[in-house]
């Protein structure tokens, strides 16, 4: 149930991008109003998208969970800074 909601909002953006490349080929648009449909897209269409999703799915304690892990992860790697962890894992790696 959760993979078909996540293929079926990778589907509504894919048939955004999809109508926005169709019809940037079709009418000409100049930068500003480019920037717009950019702007609304970006901050309005793709959020509402993805929060519409969630709502969908039932939130278990593991998902809770899993969610919290995610996310502390995030602020971590944004607190030591990305570049950073990529130079450990370069050096640290048994590739090398």
């Amino acid at each position: 149930m959760e993979i078909s909601l996540i293929i079926h909002s990778i589907l509504k953006i894919s048939i955004m991008i999809g109508l926005g490349s169709l019809i940037s080929r079709t009418f000409p648009f100049n930068n500003d109003s480019r920037k717009i449909f950019i702007s609304i897209i970006v901050n309005i269409a793709m959020p509402s998208i993805i929060l519409s999703s969630i709502l969908n799915v039932e939130i278990t304690k593991d998902t809770f969970k899993m969610i919290a892990v995610v996310f502390g992860l995030s602020v971590l790697i944004n607190l030591i800074g990305f570049d950073w962890l990529g130079i450990c894992f370069e050096l640290l790696s048994p590739f090398n």
